[in-house]
């Protein structure tokens, strides 16, 4: 058996109890809900996000773990407007749940106004590179590919935007990255091409993007797209991190951790839960001695 396998099993040994303890402790949930319910949005380069970090800060010390240091850092800043949109020409008309990705549009403003043009429904990127730079030219391109799993939608969120704009496309919407239709935009990374146009992009709910689908296969569907959201360039932010010491070997290091920063909501899950079980796990050994 390994040297370090044989290492562990003694060294837990004498606290084996400790971890039925362990698995009803509620201090890691308790704090999740604090940080939801109390500090909310942790948009980067905000004074909530800052918040936050000082009171994980004090939360680990609180917690008995040794040598929490808060930080400086540079960090960009992304300030949220109100993000919609509305469509007509087809039906009743309405308006639809939007979220703007981080970072979109830094070079190029949105008009006055926002955006109005014809949209062009995509449900896949290979029916995308099926279209001629006519089809998509001056449009919104909307995606729909339906839900594989989140790491193969993901990829229409990341990519989608600079993909459409090297068509001509002055705008992309997507389906939310999620197989739960619950009229809930989701926010994510976006990778922008530097050889194509930063055009606007933002993520609509699994509803819209179905009725968009649906309206697009009975005419021509017009949808004005207003984004709010600008980016402030880059602030100085902070960061924290606490240690339990070892006492055989103090020396080495074993990095666990998550981020605080949030884009919308509360971020109970992204990344809420993992920064607190990456706490909890720390702060759990330390209990155990």
């Amino acid at each position: 058996m390994p040297e370090w396998r044989v290492r562990w099993r003694r060294s837990t040994r004498p606290t084996r109890t400790g971890f039925a303890g362990a698995e009803t402790d509620e201090d890691g949930y308790a704090a999740l809900t604090y940080l939801c319910d109390h500090v909310g949005k942790r948009l980067s380069g905000t004074p909530q996000l800052n918040a936050a970090i000082a009171w994980g800060a004090d939360l680990m010390r609180k917690a008995g773990l040794q040598n929490v240091k808060v930080q400086p850092v540079m960090v960009p800043r992304w300030v949220r407007g109100s993000e919609s949109g509305s469509h007509g020409d087809v039906g009743v008309g309405g308006s639809e749940s939007a979220a703007a990705y981080a970072w979109v549009g830094d070079e190029r403003g949105d008009a006055e106004g926002g955006i109005t043009a014809p949209v062009v429904f995509v449900p896949s990127f290979a029916a995308l590179d099926a279209m001629t730079p006519e089809q998509v030219k001056g449009k919104i391109v909307v995606y729909n590919p339906g839900w594989h799993g989140y790491g193969v939608n993901t990829q229409y969120r990341t990519y989608g935007a600079s993909r459409a704009a090297a068509k001509g496309a002055v705008a992309m919407l997507v389906r939310s990255a999620t197989g739960l239709a619950m009229q809930i935009p989701h926010t994510g990374t976006l990778v922008y091409d530097a050889k194509q146009p930063k055009i606007p992009a933002a993520a609509i709910s699994v509803e819209d993007a179905l009725m968009i689908e649906r309206l697009c296969k009975e005419g021509p569907v017009t949808v004005a797209s207003a984004d709010g959201r600008a980016h402030g360039g880059r602030c100085r932010g902070r960061e924290c991190d606490g240690r339990d010491c070892g006492s055989e070997h103090p020396e080495q290091v074993v990095a666990i951790g998550g981020t605080l920063i949030r884009g919308c909501g509360a971020g109970a899950q992204d990344d809420g839960s993992g920064i607190m079980a990456a706490y909890e796990a720390v702060s759990l050994i330390h209990k155990l001695g």
